[in-house]
């Protein structure tokens, strides 16, 4: 599996018996990242899926390992190129919103997204936006989970990669 960031590329170890399907077949990891202080989901859920899906399986994931968070103008608008570039080409948008997060750009890629038909999220009843989010996905047909369980969204996932890799 190749893991794609801001800052650069790596691989992880997996083995499948898809690998002849996956060739266009990625996943970008959108929501909370609150300047790299909060939990990284993104990491945990990497790791949980290395070994269910194809060696040439991808992952785009947007955290970065340090954010300045004075970053220039110059900085910021390379991390949104990346990030428009790599959510406006992946083939899933895997999309979770922390209870304790406000996550704005997160709710705006939410709102960008969400008629793409490519896009899942997590969510639950803490987020202070939950019913919005709620309505939104309802609205547009949006799959949403009201769990932060990463076990329960690395379950699903793996059903959604798999589904759509047979």
């Amino acid at each position: 599996m190749r893991v794609i960031t801001p800052e650069k590329e790596y691989e992880i170890g997996s083995s499948n018996e898809y690998d002849e399907f996956v060739d266009e077949f990625s996943i970008f990891l959108a929501g909370t990242i609150d300047n790299g202080n909060s939990t990284d989901w993104q990491n945990d859920l990497i790791f949980g899926i290395r070994n269910e899906v194809p060696n040439n399986f991808i992952v785009y994931n947007p955290r970065r390992e340090k954010w300045n968070i004075n970053a220039s103008e110059d900085e910021m608008n390379q991390q949104i190129n990346w990030e428009q570039n790599n959510l406006e080409n992946a083939s899933l948008i895997v999309m979770v919103l922390l209870d304790e997060s406000k996550s704005p750009i997160s709710l705006m890629e939410l709102g960008e997204f969400c008629k793409s038909q490519k896009i899942m999220v997590f969510c639950t009843k803490e987020f202070y936006r939950f019913q919005n989010v709620k309505d939104l996905c309802k609205r547009k047909l949006v799959p949403l989970y009201e769990t932060m369980n990463i076990k329960e969204i690395k379950d699903k996932v793996i059903e959604v990669i798999k589904y759509n890799l047979n």
